[in-house]
């Protein structure tokens, strides 16, 4: 992969990649600015909605607009840092982590499976408590 490049060569590549990233979706968005233009010219209106036409498109020129705004922050970040975002995508700010409450492994059947670091866990809850006959 990329990460086995030299310091400048990988540096010269990740920048060149964001940069391109960046016109590609600033085009996309100019071109879709012209469709939302030409079509609000026309009384169209969507039929779920019963929204003028050019509103439901105009996600089409800010969305690529955003991505393209995305592009040159990250771009600008790793010229000045080196380094690139990254984010952990099961990490959600503010919840604990339910992994240190053993309780939540305790469902011992086929429509709950647990993961093999706290199968131990169950072993020794179902020793402390008494079978049901």
């Amino acid at each position: 992969g990329i990460h086995r490049l030299e310091d400048q060569t990988r540096r010269q590549i990740v920048l060149f990649g964001l940069v391109w990233g960046a016109l590609f979706t600033a085009i996309i968005g100019t071109l879709g600015g012209h469709f939302v233009w030409a079509i609000s010219q026309t009384d169209q209106t969507s039929a779920d909605l019963e929204l003028p036409m050019w509103w439901v498109y105009l996600c089409i020129p800010l969305g690529s607009y955003l991505m393209s705004w995305r592009f040159l922050q990250t771009a600008w970040q790793f010229f000045r840092c080196g380094v690139l975002p990254h984010y952990e995508h099961a990490h959600v700010e503010g919840i604990h982590d339910i992994a240190d409450e053993s309780t939540v492994y305790l469902q011992d059947n086929d429509m709950h499976p647990y993961d093999l670091k706290h199968h131990r866990i169950v072993e020794i809850m179902a020793e402390k408590e008494p079978r049901q006959p």
